[in-house]
């Protein structure tokens, strides 16, 4: 239920600076000396002690560094160079590291005084990936993960999604906080009837459990419906969620399901709020059997039944953050990937500005691969055993795709990381 971030793969004490910059012919020296440094050091021929400052030596070890590395060889072939493509700033540069089957960005900063060690580095983004021989396809690589997996890939035309490439387009799978694009876009139909506005105020419903921030807020808060909005999309805020539900109606929520064309509505209903969620999968045993051998009556049954609010303070969700799976087959939000497609299609063809740039916040992708976009939204959704990764883009030509992916392992946590690589694979697929 939190949101995911996107290819923060490697991040050091490191400050954005202009896009270019001027520095002396000394300056660039350094730079690019200490290039060749960071590249001696990730293949392994240098200590990282030689070359970054302590900070980042405590916040990234030797072993998680080649640990990053082999990840990143493993999918792009074995790292042959890096050189410095732009000087950003004193002390501070942009880096291309060339593997055998692609190019990746990066950005460096280093201390102001000698011996002017790294300070800060961060891989940012990642070209095309050019595959070697023998190297296996995205439904290869989806068929190989434990548990199950399924993507697409679609085009949207103005006659629908046209699908370019798919993994099990059709299968349910819990796909954890991606189902508040449903709520954004019951709250986007409650604006365009005009029976809300973004800018109407409204009071900030009791607290769910993180991800988000307005847990912590004071319960009956004024804020704009806007806020929440954006709150719920940006940073999976729970408690903005809640609020949003319990303000358009869950049954509202529920038929934006249909209308938006989800294969099987009745899979998310009762549509769960969050804190429903959590009070099920951290409450008793016997309520979460209850709960799976129910049909929809006797679900909301159950639901209705729930002890009111939950106590954050109080509440134990470590083994929730990090630990085995808990009902994820049936304490969940459930949406094909073909439901995905339909559900951000819909979204990107409200006539409202605001539901964009909601969805645009926060991209789900590194700046230097936002800008291969005119339009970028994103919404993704985690738990132990269930990942979600879902962005509708619109290209400089002006085609819209939708790129959707989805992981589900009730026996074991997942390697996020790994379905992350695979979606680069596949945005490269939207040209």
């Amino acid at each position: 239920m939190r949101l995911l971030v996107w290819f923060a793969i490697v991040t050091g004490l490191l400050m954005a600076g202009p896009a270019q910059a001027q520095v002396t012919p000394g300056e660039q020296a350094v730079l690019n000396g200490r290039a060749a440094d960071v590249l001696a050091v990730l293949q392994g021929k240098r200590a990282e002690s030689e070359v970054f400052g302590r900070n980042f030596q405590i916040e990234v070890s030797p072993e998680k560094l080649a640990a990053i590395v082999s990840q990143l060889e493993a999918q792009l072939g074995k790292l042959t160079g890096a050189s410095v493509t732009s000087a950003t700033g004193p002390g501070m540069a942009s880096l291309d590291l060339q593997f055998e089957r692609a190019t990746a960005g990066a950005v460096i900063a280093l201390d102001p005084a000698p011996p002017r060690l790294v300070s800060g580095f961060r891989i940012v983004s990642v070209g095309a990936v050019s595959d070697a021989p023998g190297t296996k396809s995205i439904t290869e690589e989806f068929a190989s993960m434990p548990g199950n997996a399924g993507f697409a890939v679609a085009r949207l035309d103005e006659s629908g999604p046209v699908t370019l490439d798919a993994r099990l387009p059709d299968q349910l799978f819990a796909i954890g906080s991606a189902f508040k694009l449903w709520v954004l876009d019951a709250v986007a139909e409650e604006v365009a009837q005009g029976r809300l506005t973004w800018a109407q105020v409204v009071p900030l419903g009791p607290p769910s459990l993180p991800s988000g921030v307005m847990q912590d807020w004071p319960t009956g808060m004024p804020v704009t419906v806007a806020t929440l909005a954006t709150q719920m999309i940006s940073i999976s805020d729970n408690t903005a969620t809640d609020t949003l539900i319990r303000l358009v109606g869950r049954d509202r929520v529920e038929a934006r399901l249909a209308a938006s064309g989800h294969s099987k509505p009745a899979a998310m209903q009762p549509l769960l709020t969050t804190s429903e969620a959590f009070r099920l999968k951290l409450g008793p045993q016997a309520a979460r059997d209850a709960y799976s051998r129910s049909d929809g009556i006797g679900r909301s049954k159950i639901v209705n039944g729930l002890p009111a609010g939950i106590d954050v303070a109080q509440t134990d969700i470590s083994g929730l953050a990090g630990g085995k799976p808990v009902a994820i087959d049936t304490i969940e939000w459930f949406a094909s990937p073909a439901d995905m497609v339909r559900v951000l299609d819909t979204l990107r063809r409200r006539s409202d500005s605001q539901v964009m740039a909601i969805l645009g916040v926060a991209p789900g992708m590194a700046p230097e691969l936002r800008r291969s976009f005119t339009a970028a939204g994103y919404k993704g959704g985690s738990e132990p055993g269930v990942l979600n990764l879902s962005w509708v883009l619109r290209r400089p030509s002006g085609t819209w795709y939708v790129v959707t992916a989805s992981w589900n392992n009730p026996a074991a946590p997942i390697d996020n990381s790994r379905l992350e690589w695979l979606a680069q694979r596949m945005i490269g697929q939207t040209k």
